[in-house]
């Protein structure tokens, strides 16, 4: 795996850590509206973790569609996009204070699961 790639996967579960009620499901990023936006707008404030991915390598849409390097690595870790999709949205957990309007917390595991993908080289 490049360091490009484990930084930006890092980066985005470090970032999500800190900011568990912008770990939104349903949405790539979302504005303090709850409007979807681009995960790279300067008005994103809430992410899945595929917008947080898209984000953190200065990408629009979905990692692997707009990366060629990306969904190489998703294919060598037997991973995909949709697996990450999934594991974020199971669920679609409670709204919370401060969460970001009209959208749901994301699933927590998708953190752990992201690290493992990063960390296993």
């Amino acid at each position: 795996m490049s360091d490009r790639i484990k930084t930006a996967l890092l980066a985005a579960t470090t970032w999500l850590r800190a900011n568990p009620t912008k770990h939104i499901a349903g949405s790539l990023a979302v504005d303090k509206e709850g409007k979807d936006c681009s995960p790279n707008a300067p008005e994103a404030e809430c992410f899945c973790m595929l917008g947080r991915i898209s984000h953190e390598l200065n990408l629009d849409g979905y990692p692997a569609d707009e990366d060629p390097e990306v969904e190489t690595f998703f294919r060598s870790k037997d991973s995909s996009e949709g697996e990450i999709f999934s594991e974020n949205d199971l669920g679609h957990y409670r709204r919370g204070p401060g969460h970001c309007p009209g959208t749901s917390l994301a699933n927590p595991s998708v953190l752990d699961y992201v690290d493992r993908l990063a960390r296993d080289e």
